[in-house]
């Protein structure tokens, strides 16, 4: 069992108290609705293990604090986890992760903040496990419902009449309710523990489970009005909460209906409610020619298989039950003949078992023949129409003939009409197009607190749940990025998953070691989950799809998905299609962070053409547009390799949720974003690589704006080609000005060593070559030029500035330059160069930055 849930624990286990335990206080000194009729409390004497309400529950009183009020009382009384649900209604608002199967119950620090900052919400109770002598049972809650709602009449109290008479009737227990004298209300029971129950046990009778839905309670207020309230096993109104221990045991009859025959629990999802004849019907007409002869697989991998399983060994029910479980998933495959194949194992089965070996008599054999086939087609019913495993079609093990292609059409369409059919009349799952409770939504986005990949000073970058970009160009640091914040989640002992399009498995595992991430944690897939994917799941094998099942039901802190573009070909998708963009999201990153929870994080990159360079990743806007957290741009401000200490910036692009930019530095015109963080990431020590991410120095100055002109403060490697470029010109012209003959030809070249005669001539030439006049560009590489000074400027006639050539400049040279190359600046000559004039196109063709 997962940490932190109480399914399956030892009998006697208890929860960690609250911290701010100070006092016992009663559970039986609260208040009713004024009106509520009072009367006596009638109760079984139960041995068990008392918890102290929280203190701080203590504080908030009256009818507008439901949750406030009473989740401590409730859970000193012994109910597992009480979650708070929007005040007035009965669903909206639960926490994300604490109900339905395979979640954890509520901590005892999870509820101490509800009850601070959702103190006046409803309150509803999550079945849970209780100890009673020594013994484990679950919490059962039999929901009633019988009464008119908008226009359609609901009958729970006669079905129940019509199940008492088939079962025989329930005995009297605790019951919560908020209509008084009417039939309907949850009746709670003593259950044995560990078994997958029904959602329905009629139309209007809906079963309450650790599994499924939850109990809205006292003192609670129902959408119409009234209070909820209880009722003891007498009938009376109760003064206070019950202990769940003190419920009436649920009798053996209706524990094996509600359980069809007790089926085990065994954290698989199953269809508990459809009849023996629905299913059979449904596998009939789902599964690929289900009462045809068995394919070549079907045949092999599955009669011939467990028939020599069942031979030669000794045990017979683990046998029987994953024949069935085998033959099921080859139908689900495509495979055909399914009906026939379980017959025939069944019959072998039935033989070794009785015949042969004597271990059962024919009855008792029959009955667990049928219930291993049923239940393994309520098991594959169950995953199917959750979406956790989908009919592939049929196989290939025989010719496709054109009558069982329109067949198996025909019954996925049946299906596909009857899932959505299905869906809408669910009460339990609201239609997308309905009405969405804004007030619970926008308690929903003030909590939005980013928490990974923190600052110096405490401040995070990403956000949970929400799903970001972090692109730039080549060896620019971003993947570098991503793998901090992964080193920063293990450190904290939070689990990481990493999605890899790109980079190898040992590249990886090699980067998070020298970060500090410890050998068993990085080899523990519990706490780092990293895939290598080279399929899209959605046309993979049974294995694929089950394996992508399993990552997204796992949870998270951090996912990072390495390799946007790759990604999206992978999935037969491109990154220049809006639409495409928009299905991609929606089939991974968005369902990596809605089931997960995870701070879902894209590495992407930029264009390589820094004039048409935009603030999102190069492809669709929509790139952009899609992210519902936070976008980072990142740029190499000195180089990061192995031996170096290189630093990397932080720009934040994009905030949806508006957290971080108010941390950030001055806005910068030109592409519309802050500094935001720098990243020193020192491989000084080739064993080891240390990092840190700094608050940048005008950090809190988010409403200020750079004071440059349009266009200025571009990266500094942007420029450094069209540096170059102004270099070899004037160095150009002042030889040419060395060899002049006379004054009035040595002006006319001096004149043209003016910022916009410089200015003029570079734009043209970057006209000729169809790039546009970047006049931005050129005019602020100049200026880069005079303040490193490579430039000096003196004075020429009429008080001209004339630029002139101090030491010639090269991208070869230079750290910020993307084709830096070591070279070190005292080999280089002053001012004598090989060659002059602007580069061939053909030689610096990437740096004007044609995409490829």
């Amino acid at each position: 069992m997962p940490e932190g849930t109480l399914r399956g624990k030892p009998s006697g286990t208890i929860r960690p108290l609250p911290r701010n335990i100070k006092e016992q206080r009663s559970v039986t000194g609260s208040t009713l609705p004024p009106d509520a009729p009072s009367g006596p409390r009638t109760t079984k004497r139960v041995s068990r293990l008392k918890r102290k309400p929280s203190k701080s529950l203590d504080a908030a009183k009256g009818d507008r604090n439901p949750y406030g009020r009473a989740a401590g009382d409730y859970l000193a009384a012994g109910w597992s986890s009480p979650l708070p649900v929007c005040r007035g209604k009965k669903e909206g608002g639960l926490p994300v992760g604490r109900t339905g199967r395979g979640s954890g119950y509520a901590s005892v620090d999870e509820i101490d903040g509800w009850v601070a900052n959702r103190g006046n919400d409803n309150i509803c109770l999550r079945m849970g496990p209780v100890t009673v002598d020594g013994e484990l049972f679950d919490i059962i809650g039999i929901d009633v419902d019988h009464y008119e709602s908008k226009g359609k009449q609901k009958l729970g109290a006669d079905q129940l009449a019509v199940l008492e008479a088939e079962r025989g009737p329930l005995p009297a227990t605790w019951v919560s309710t908020n209509r008084p004298d009417n039939p309907s209300g949850i009746r709670y029971f003593l259950a044995p523990a560990g078994l997958q129950w029904k959602g329905k046990a009629a139309k209007d009778i809906d079963i309450i489970s650790p599994g499924y839905r939850y109990a809205v309670v006292w003192p609670s207020v129902h959408p119409e009005g009234r209070q909820y309230f209880w009722l003891d096993p007498e009938g009376q109104p109760h003064k206070g909460i019950p202990d769940p221990a003190t419920a009436t045991k649920l009798p053996d009859e209706w524990v094996d209906l509600l359980t069809n025959g007790r089926t085990v629990d065994d954290g698989q999802t199953i269809d508990m409610d459809s009849s023996v004849d629905e299913i059979r019907r449904w596998a009939g007409e789902a599964l690929p020619d289900f009462d045809g002869e068995p394919c070549d697989a079907m045949r092999g991998k599955g009669i011939e298989y467990w028939c020599r399983q069942i031979a030669e060994d000794a045990s017979s029910h683990d046998k029987i039950t994953g024949a069935h479980w085998a033959l099921a998933c080859l139908a689900a495959e495509g495979h055909s003949g399914l009906g026939a194949a379980a017959g025939e194992v069944e019959q072998f089965w039935t033989n070794d078992t009785v015949k042969a070996r004597g271990k059962r008599g024919l009855g008792e054999s029959n009955r667990e023949v049928f219930r291993s086939g049923i239940n393994a087609l309520r098991k594959l019913k169950g995953q199917i129409d959750s979406g956790e495993r989908q009919l592939i079609g049929e196989c290939g093990c025989y010719v496709l003939t054109e009558e069982r292609a329109l067949h198996f059409a025909e019954t996925m369409e049946r299906q596909r009409k009857s899932n959505s059919s299905a869906l809408q009349d669910d009460p339990d799952v609201p239609p997308s197009w309905a009405a969405i409770d804004l007030r619970a939504a926008m308690r929903d986005a003030v909590n939005v607190v980013a928490t990974v990949l923190r600052r110096s000073d405490g401040a995070a970058l990403f956000y949970p749940g929400k799903v970001h970009s972090v692109h730039g160009e080549s060896e620019s640091g971003k993947s570098w990025l991503a793998l901090c914040a992964a080193a920063e989640c293990i450190g904290r002992g939070e689990p990481v998953l990493y999605v890899d399009f790109e980079d190898s498995a040992a590249s990886v595992a090699k980067r998070l070691l020298l970060l500090g991430v410890e050998m068993d944690s990085l080899c523990n897939p519990d706490m780092f989950r990293y895939i290598n994917p080279e399929i899209n799941p959605n046309k993979g094998t049974t294995a694929d799809k089950q394996a992508f099942v399993d990552t997204v039901n796992g949870k998270y802190s951090l996912a990072v998905i390495d390799g946007v573009t790759e990604s999206m070909t992978l999935y037969g998708l491109s990154g220049k299609d809006s639409d495409d963009v928009a299905t991609w999201h929606q089939q991974l990153p968005k369902v990596l962070a809605r089931h997960t929870g995870a701070a879902v994080v894209c590495i992407d990159h930029v264009t390589k053409d820094p004039t048409t360079r935009s603030r999102w990743a190069q492809g669709s806007q929509h790139k952009m547009a899609a992210l519902d957290g936070a976008a980072y741009v990142v740029e190499a401000e000195s180089p990061l390799a192995v031996g170096q200490a290189g630093r990397v910036s932080v720009r934040v692009a994009k905030d949806r949720p508006g957290r971080v930019r108010g941390l950030a530095g001055k806005w910068r015109k030109s592409d519309r974003t802050q500094h935001v963080a720098d990243l020193h990431l020192d491989s000084t020590d080739t064993a080891k690589c240390e990092w840190r991410l700094m608050v940048p120095e005008d950090a809190g100055s988010s409403t200020d704006v750079d004071e440059v002109a349009p266009g200025k403060g571009k990266p500094r490697r942007i420029l450094c080609w069209h540096m170059e470029q102004i270099s070899r010109h004037l160095e150009s012209l002042m030889q040419k000005e060395e060899q002049a003959s006379d004054a009035a030809s040595v002006a006319k070249i001096r004149a043209q060593r003016t910022r916009n005669k410089i200015a003029e001539v570079m734009e043209g030439e970057s006209e000729r070559r169809g790039k546009g006049k970047q006049r931005d560009y050129w005019r602020e590489a100049l200026q880069v030029l005079v303040d490193e000074n490579f430039l000096e400027i003196t004075e020429g006639q009429r008080r001209s500035h004339i630029h002139n050539v101090v030491m010639p400049y090269r991208a070869s040279e230079d750290p910020l330059s993307d084709k830096y190359s070591g070279v070190s600046k005292e080999t280089v000559n002053r001012f004598r160069v090989p060659r002059l004039g602007i580069d061939d196109p053909d030689e610096s063709d990437d740096e004007m930055g044609s995409e490829s």
